[in-house]
C-alpha cells in the first residue's frame, strides 16, 4: 500500500475546463486528437439517474495522453463509433466500469481492453474504493465530490458540473499506473487481468419476468388481489414513466403504489386522501391510477398474481437449515474457507469468489466430491481461473471432510 502523504486538493483541470463537443464538426476533431495520442484512455460517463427513464449518458469524458481532456454530449453526439474506432487498440481506463459500460455501449464505445481502478482497489484490499477516496489515499489528492447525482439531462450544463466531470477523468490514467504497480508487486496482476476481462465480456443481465415485484414495500401487500393492484399501477407507471422520459419514481413513488394496493381506493377522492398521490406529477394522471386499480379489481381469480415466482437458485441462506441442514452445513463451510483465504490474500470474499456460486455449488453440490468435480462446478458457475486456483481445493476438501465425518 502507498504511505500516506500530505493531500492536496485538485481544483481546475490542467489545461482548463474543455468545451462541450456537441456536433459532428467537434467529435471528428476530437476523434482526430485523440487517436494521435498515446497510452491509455481514461473514460468516464454521467448518467441522470433518479431523474430520467433508462440510464442512458448525458455526458462522456475522456483523457489520453498528448491529446488531453474532452467532453462529449452524447445528446448531440449519439454516435461515439468513431472515436472507439480511433482508441481501438488502446486500454479504457473506467471506475467501477460494469455502471458505465451498459450507456458506453449505447452509443458505440465498446473497450476492447480495460482497467478498472475500483475493481483493482479491491483486489488491492483497499478499504474504501469509491474515485474521490482512491485517488486521495493513492495520489494524495482531493477531488471534489459535488455533483455526482445531479440531473445531467440538464442543458446548459452548470460551469462547475463541467469542471467536476472534466476532473473525474484528470488522473484516472495516473492512479491506473500505480495501481497496476501494486498488482504487479503483489502477484495479483493476472488475476486482475481475469476480473477486468470478465466485466467486458458479461452479456448484460435478462430482463426480469416481474419486475412489479421489485416494488419497495411490497412485502406489505399480504394478498393476491392487492398485489395485482401493484402490478397494475406499477404498469402503468412503467408507460407513463417512459413516455415522460421520467424516472419512475419521479411519476409516482413506490409508497403510494403499496399503500394504494392496501386501501383500495374506488373513487378519485378516495386516492387523493393517500399523501403519495398528491404530488404534482401524480395528480396528473389521477384518471390512469384509478383505471389501474379498478382493472386489478375485475380480473378474474385465475389471472392474479401468485404470492411468489419460484426462483432459479437455491432458497435464501437463512432458510437453509430448516428446508436441508445438509446444505446449511456444507454452506457453512464453503463460507469459512472462502473467508480465510479472503483473509490471506487481502480482499473482499465476493471478489474473491462469488457469493451465489458458493450458495450454488453447496445447495446442489457434485454426486462426488473430488478437487476436479468442484473445480468443474465454479467454473460453470462463472469461477475465473485464478479463483478456482485459490478456492476449489480448499472448499473441496471441506465438503470432503463433512461428508467423511458423516455430518451430514
Amino acid at each position: 500500500m502507498t504511505e500516506e502523504r500530505t493531500v492536496e486538493p485538485l481544483l481546475e483541470p490542467r489545461e482548463g475546463i474543455p468545451p462541450v463537443t456537441a456536433d459532428a464538426e467537434g467529435l471528428a476533431g476530437v476523434v482526430e486528437r485523440f487517436a494521435g495520442g498515446s497510452g491509455p484512455v481514461a473514460v468516464d460517463a454521467e448518467r441522470a439517474s433518479g431523474y430520467r427513464y433508462g440510464n442512458r449518458a448525458y455526458l462522456v469524458q475522456l483523457r489520453r495522453g498528448g491529446a488531453g481532456s474532452a467532453l462529449i454530449d452524447p445528446v448531440g453526439c449519439p454516435d461515439l463509433s468513431a472515436l472507439d474506432q480511433a482508441v481501438s487498440g488502446a486500454e479504457i481506463v473506467l471506475h467501477a466500469a460494469s455502471q458505465d459500460l451498459p450507456c458506453l455501449l449505447e452509443v458505440g464505445f465498446r473497450p476492447r481492453e480495460m482497467f478498472d481502478t475500483e475493481l483493482a482497489g479491491r483486489l488491492l484490499g483497499y478499504e474504501r474504493v469509491g474515485l474521490g477516496t482512491m485517488v486521495e489515499t493513492v495520489l494524495g489528492l482531493r477531488l471534489e465530490k459535488g455533483h455526482s447525482a445531479a440531473d445531467w439531462s440538464t442543458r446548459p450544463l452548470p460551469e462547475d458540473w463541467l469542471r467536476y466531470a472534466a476532473l473525474d477523468v484528470e488522473v484516472l490514467v495516473e492512479l491506473r499506473d500505480v495501481l497496476h504497480q501494486e498488482l504487479t508487486d503483489s502477484g495479483k496482476l493476472e488475476w486482475a487481468r481475469e476480473e477486468f476481462a470478465a466485466v467486458l465480456h458479461t452479456p448484460p443481465p435478462a430482463p426480469r419476468s416481474d419486475p412489479w415485484r421489485r416494488t419497495s414495500g411490497i412485502h406489505k401487500v399480504r394478498n393476491v388481489r392487492a398485489l395485482a393492484i401493484v402490478r397494475e399501477l406499477w404498469n402503468m407507471r412503467d408507460r407513463i414513466a417512459r413516455e415522460s422520459d421520467l424516472a419512475p419514481g419521479r411519476v409516482l413513488p413506490d409508497a403510494a403504489i403499496v399503500t394504494a394496493a392496501l386501501e383500495g381506493p374506488r373513487t378519485k377522492k378516495a386516492l387523493t386522501e393517500i399523501s403519495a398521490f398528491t404530488g404534482r406529477s401524480a395528480r396528473r394522471h389521477m384518471s390512469d391510477w384509478l383505471g389501474a386499480v379498478a382493472r386489478a379489481r375485475a380480473l378474474p381469480d385465475s389471472q392474479l398474481p401468485q404470492p411468489s415466482t419460484p426462483g432459479d437458485g437455491p432458497p435464501p441462506p437463512n432458510r437453509w437449515a430448516d428446508r436441508d441442514p445438509a446444505a446449511a452445513k456444507r454452506l457453512a463451510a464453503a463460507r469459512a474457507v472462502v473467508t480465510a483465504l479472503a483473509d490471506e490474500h487481502h480482499m473482499p470474499t465476493e471478489n474473491l469468489l462469488q457469493p451465489d456460486a458458493v450458495r450454488r455449488l453447496t445447495w446442489e453440490p457434485p454426486a462426488e466430491i473430488s478437487d476436479e468435480s468442484v473445480t468443474v462446478r465454479l467454473r460453470e458457475l462463472g469461477a475465473r481461473e485464478w479463483q478456482l486456483t485459490l478456492t476449489a481445493h480448499p472448499i473441496a476438501k471441506a465438503l470432503a471432510r463433512l461428508e467423511s465425518r458423516g455430518d451430514l
